[in-house]
């Protein structure tokens, strides 16, 4: 016997009860066990049900007490269906409208981020519903009901408001509650598009490949009367690094950041005036041509971008630059915008890297490193304070001493620190098939 009971509701009004071991929310289709359906032609047993012709799968205590629900019998507790106060203790309370124009009210924890579609729970505690999972193609709309100790963050939608724009300058305008910056799509409740082709309002998903940025704000209508502030102002850099975005467009944004949290779809920054209607923006990352870093110190026009680097080859060549997008977990190459390099006949600028052709990427504090140091290479008594001391074989038969802190490690390779605390690199990317052997000192 399946360990879920449900009763699946299909789009075209048609249900049935059963049971299931093999439901998953991000599943194109799982297996029910039938015990009941309301189908003309009566097809008891297992069968397999595919997702997208649903409209929302109920998770039951009791097949018992659906008999009210499915039409065939009272039940002996009437079920809540409106909201009370203090309902709001137990989540969210949303009112989800389907395209068929049926409405549900529901609790919300915060909306699991599933492809096809997000659980909710339902308004009575004593309803014979555990959780319901609603499909998220057949929502037309979905609004939050904000508590009157919270009216002042209604818009008459869900709280995260959001404009959204595109590559082709396509903007929308509206409300979100499963934006995630990992997915490849999140849903929009649009409330005003400038699109030429006038399209409804409502419920849309909205691909992220397509996008050049999301603009969380306060308000959807903006500041009238506030003229925005692009450049940056003397003390700026206490709120974050000062940052220029410069997009495939040509466009530039001004911004900050407190140290670039690396999704892989984009990044999240903040705008450079804390007036600004926009709360943080999301930069998708494959619309950024460029990313700057405007150093604290520098009265030139130079800039320098965030992370920077010196790539050492397996051929023997040295690159020192700038990197932003290096995701070994997830790609094989990054782009290095190079400022100095060993190679003939090789001028600086962007380039990419592909990460299969390198020895190891030392992330350092200074380009110019500091040539009256000599750096120690050599463990001394202490050292495993900053954790394991290892020692890295390459399979050129050159050796490397470290310390780590657990052996993250990613497909392509695994970080370690430098023995010297003093060193000019913060860290080091060892690329692990390049490694020889490595092994631990005791």
């Amino acid at each position: 016997m399946a360990v879920a009971k449900v009763v699946v509701k299909y789009i075209d009004g048609r249900m049935i009860k059963g049971r299931t071991l093999d439901f998953h929310p991000d599943t194109d289709a799982f297996h029910v066990d039938v015990i009941w359906t309301n189908e003309e032609k009566e097809r008891l047993g297992m069968r397999e049900v595919a997702l997208s012709k649903l409209k929302a799968v109920f998770f039951v205590k009791s097949f018992a007490g659906m008999k009210a629900y499915l039409g065939y019998g009272e039940e002996e507790h009437k079920e809540r269906e409106e909201f009370l106060p203090g309902d709001e203790a137990r989540g969210r309370k949303v009112t989800i409208e389907f395209f068929d124009s049926e409405k549900l009210n529901a609790l919300s924890l915060g909306f699991g981020h599933e492809k096809k579609g997000f659980f909710v729970n339902p308004v009575d505690p004593e309803s014979n519903n555990e959780r319901i999972f609603v499909v998220w193609s057949t929502v037309k709309h979905i609004e939050e009901i904000i508590p009157p100790g919270r009216r002042e963050e209604a818009v008459g939608l869900a709280t995260v408001r959001v404009i959204v724009k595109y590559i082709d300058g396509k903007m929308l305008k509206g409300t979100t509650l499963n934006f995630r910056p990992d997915r490849d799509f999140f849903h929009l409740d649009v409330l005003k598009t400038d699109e030429e082709e006038e399209r409804e309002e409502g419920l849309r998903k909205i691909e992220i490949k397509d996008l050049k940025a999301i603009f969380f704000v306060e308000s959807l209508a903006g500041k009238a009367a506030y003229k925005k502030r692009k450049g940056f102002l003397s003390g700026d850099e206490k709120r974050g690094k000062r940052i220029i975005v410069e997009f495939h467009d040509g466009e530039k944004m001004f911004v900050t950041s407190m140290g670039f949290s690396r999704e892989r779809k984009g990044f999240f920054v903040n705008p450079v005036d804390p007036e600004n209607n926009n709360i943080r923006i999301f930069v998708v990352a494959s619309a950024a041509k460029k990313i700057e870093e405007m150093p604290i110190e520098r009265e030139s026009e130079g800039w320098l971008a965030v992370n920077k680097v010196v790539v050492k080859y397996l051929d023997g060549r040295i690159a020192k630059g700038s990197t932003l997008d290096l995701d070994p977990d997830n790609r094989n190459f990054f782009h290095l915008d190079i400022v100095e390099t060993n190679e003939e006949g090789k001028n600086p600028g962007l380039r990419t890297i592909d990460i299969r052709d390198l020895k190891a990427i030392f992330f350092v504090k200074d380009f110019a490193g500091r040539p009256d140091y000599e750096e120690r290479n050599e463990f001394l008594p202490g050292d495993e304070k900053g954790g394991t001391k290892v020692t890295i074989e390459f399979s050129d038969g050159e050796k490397l001493n470290a310390l780590s802190l657990g052996f993250k490690r990613v497909k392509k390779g695994f970080f370690v620190n430098p023995v010297d605390p003093e060193s000019n690199n913060e860290r080091i990317f060892i690329i692990s098939d390049t490694v020889k052997e490595m092994e631990k000192v005791v």
